[in-house]
């Protein structure tokens, strides 16, 4: 039996190996475009709101469409709440649906945002969110939290009670 591969001019063998990867390219582009197109096959499907020019924007437009529910410093206890629920080892999902509970508009939910700001966590391997150890709140929940839980969070803002709140995680 003749190996044909010996006959095959070393150039040719280059000519093809670009071409395989080549068109693996393609075949992932394409996948991509049919899965979502959102750069990646690990992209969460987890619906997001759309991130506004500035949260200080938005708040300002919420203001004119809904009347916030506490007062500023409600929204800085509730998000201390949040942070409490979420740093360290451990995580108590529950204190985090009580506070997403309390949420009546969207209005509340960007205040609550607002409130958690960016905040540091812990030095640890298994918390490393971006490279600088810090995130806000979607990156909070994000990292503590599983996709089923997610869309707990998510349930309770879409509640029939709620029907004012669009914001989703």
């Amino acid at each position: 039996m003749k190996d044909f591969t010996t006959d095959i001019p070393s150039w040719a063998k280059g000519v093809g190996v670009v071409a395989a990867i080549g068109g693996a390219y393609l075949l992932y582009r394409k996948i991509d475009d049919l899965t979502g197109g959102n750069g990646g096959f690990f992209t969460p499907d987890v619906p997001k709101t759309p991130i506004p020019t500035t949260l200080k924007d938005e708040i300002s437009q919420f203001a004119k469409q809904y009347t916030q529910t506490y007062p500023d410093s409600n929204y800085v206890l509730l998000a201390n709440k949040l942070f409490t629920a979420m740093y360290g080892y451990g995580t108590d999902e529950e204190a985090i649906y009580s506070v997403f509970r309390l949420m009546k508009n969207d209005l509340d939910v960007a205040k609550l945002i607002k409130a958690f700001g960016v905040r540091k966590s812990e030095s640890s391997w298994s918390m490393p969110f971006n490279m600088a150890g810090e995130g806000d709140l979607a990156e909070w929940l994000g990292m503590e939290l599983d996709k089923d839980e997610i869309k707990i969070i998510n349930g309770i803002l879409a509640a029939a009670k709620n029907p004012t709140i669009k914001f989703r995680f």
